[in-house]
């Protein structure tokens, strides 16, 4: 995250996200006018109340097109008997939340993950996978 927050700003706390399931962009973007987009893909969400950690192969809400780092971390913890990786859901606090995105960033060597909040009590995490300047017309 390092280098996503040198390079694109990602992470720095200025400017907006937003993100379009339809087209398949997760978006940064910048008070300067700069946007920064990266393939959309859901490693999972955290939903406050219950502190329960929901893995993006398992929610059937979300395009399955855009839950491959998860689904990809589902077939390491089938093949390696970890259980953690299969189950559904996983209740746990937020900072485990963010342990296991970034396990599954680790395990599929993503460049970055990124979270926020969608509403008052869930979070999603995502994988920045292939972050790029938008170039303007």
């Amino acid at each position: 995250m390092t280098l996503l927050r040198r390079d694109f700003g990602i992470g720095n706390g200025q400017g907006t996200w937003g993100y379009d399931e339809d087209v398949g962009l997760l978006e940064f973007h910048f008070p300067g006018g700069g946007i920064v987009e990266t393939p959309l893909s859901y490693i999972g969400s955290w939903f406050a109340p219950r502190e329960e950690f929901l893995w993006a192969w398992g929610n059937p809400h979300l395009d399955t097109m855009r839950t491959e780092v998860a689904s990809r971390c589902f077939d390491f913890g089938q093949a390696n008997n970890h259980q953690v990786l299969m189950s559904q859901p996983v209740w746990c606090s937020l900072d485990n939340a963010w342990h296991l995105a970034k396990l599954a960033g680790n395990l599929t060597k993503v460049e970055g993950i990124y979270s926020a909040l969608v509403d008052d009590n869930l979070r999603f995490f995502w994988a920045i996978t292939d972050p790029k300047w938008r170039v303007l017309q």
